[in-house]
Formats: structure tokens, sequence, C-alpha cells
């Protein structure tokens, strides 16, 4: 993604804005064209309907302490988590075409705040579909029943069209891949969000970053179909981190088929 976004010499268009807070007023709409990087120097927020549809590139570089990622509801103060109004997009309808990117750097994880809007569309992979998660604190499952459409921002499962994910090991349920022991685990409990510890897992730090990778249960949703998934993007200063642990050690499969380390 960096490479493609600093890449300016094969850009045909370029916008900058400096040092501000841009604002996308009710009824507006900001329409990023592919090939085109937005630059913006300052915090960005929506209010009401005002939206960005993003087919091309979008910086968000904070500077001030005071800098935000934000949407509102159209009286400007409460939040609005809905999605709909910052949207990444598919230039066309394969599923190689080019999509709208967006880069955020210098704003802390609690200044980030806005409904990300992410059209995805893959090859299908089989049973189950490998997929990364750029959102914080995204629920994985559950039906979404927000009655204003703001309290809450929608989960995976609602996203891609299904009611939710098998807590079973079965190809309706969803995993996730351990780097730090080269393991692929079950999540056994995908109604909590992806930070909450999870029963029979206690390494509840590794369900909420940016690097963590999924193996998302395919059994009721199409990958090759065209889905919107939402959340809120995840800070360049919310990293990871680990030490790897020896893979030397034997790995034996317990009766309930998960692995441990001896």
């Amino acid at each position: 993604m960096k490479k493609n976004l600093l890449t300016v010499a094969l850009l045909v268009s370029f916008f900058q804005s400096k040092a501000q807070l841009t604002t996308v007023a009710p009824g507006a709409v900001m329409t990023v064209r592919p090939g085109t990087l937005v630059y913006n120097g300052g915090g960005l927020k929506t209010v009401g309907d005002g939206k960005v549809d993003n087919y091309g590139n979008f910086m968000i570089v904070g500077g001030a302490t005071t800098d935000k990622f934000e949407t509102f509801q159209a009286n400007g103060t409460s939040p609005k988590l809905n999605g709909g109004n910052f949207n990444l997009l598919y230039d066309n309808a394969t599923a190689t075409s080019p999509y709208g990117q967006l880069y955020i750097t210098n704003l802390r994880q609690a200044d980030i705040t806005a409904i990300v809007d992410k059209q995805y569309r893959a090859t299908a992979n089989g049973t189950f579909q490998q997929m990364a998660l750029p959102f914080y604190n995204k629920r994985l499952s559950g039906t979404y029943v927000s009655a204003d459409n703001a309290t809450e921002s929608s989960t995976l499962s609602f996203d891609l069209g299904t009611t939710g994910f098998s807590n079973l090991r079965n190809t309706n349920s969803i995993g996730y891949w351990e780097n730090q022991r080269v393991l692929m685990h079950n999540i056994p409990n995908t109604s909590t969000t992806t930070l909450t510890k999870a029963a029979a897992d206690i390494q509840t730090v590794l369900y909420n970053n940016a690097a963590r990778y999924y193996a998302v249960g395919a059994a009721n949703w199409n990958p090759a179909v065209l889905h919107t998934i939402k959340g809120v993007p995840f800070s360049d200063n919310n990293n990871p981190s680990g030490t790897l642990l020896s893979t030397a050690n034997p790995l034996n499969y317990t009766l309930r088929g998960a692995l441990v380390i001896l």
C-alpha cells in the first residue's frame, strides 16, 4: 500500500491539504478517481450524509495532537457508526480491479473513530477464505441489531450477509494465525469482540491487532460476490509486537484437536 501511494510519478493528479481540519459537510460528495492521490495533512471529519468515495489513494497525515478522523451524525456532535461516509471502492466489476486505498499516520488510536466502508471481493480460496481485518475492535459474529444504526458498527458476519459464525470447528467458523508459535487457532466464541477474551483461549491480546490473519469459513457466504466490510481503522502507532517462540518444540494434538507446545 505504501509503495503504491508514494509512487507519485505514476499518479495522474494530486490534491494537497496541509495542517488543517477537512470537513465533508452534509450533502457533499468528494470523489477520488483512480490514479489520484489526495494528501490530507491534519484531521478529517464527515457530517451527516457527507461522504468520500475513494477509488484512488487517500492519505491522512496527522500533525497536531488535536487531529482526528471522525464520522458524525447530522448534528455534528454525535458519532455516526453505521458507515457510508468514507468508502473504499473498486474501479470496476472484476475481482482484480484497482480499488481505493487509505493510508493513515500520526493519529492515536483514540483519535480514530470514523467508520470506513471497504468493498471486498476476491477469488474464493475454498472452504475457508484467507482474510485480513484492518479494523480495530471489530465484532466478528452476530446479527447487527442497532435500532438507530448509530450506536455500534456492524459485525463481520452481518457485513458478509450471514447470521453468524459457528463456535465449532467447521466450515462456518473463524480461525486465526498465531505468528509467534506458527499455529492456526479456532476462535471458540466469535460472538465477542476481537478485543474481548474468548473462551478457551487466554491469548486475548492476539485478537485485536492489525497483523492478525484470519481464515473465515465460507460455508454461508461467497467471497467472489461484492461485500462491504465496515470498521474503525487501526492506528499505525497501534503496532503489535511479540517474541517468536521455539518452533522446534514438539507439537501434540489434544483430544479436542487443539495444538499445544510441550
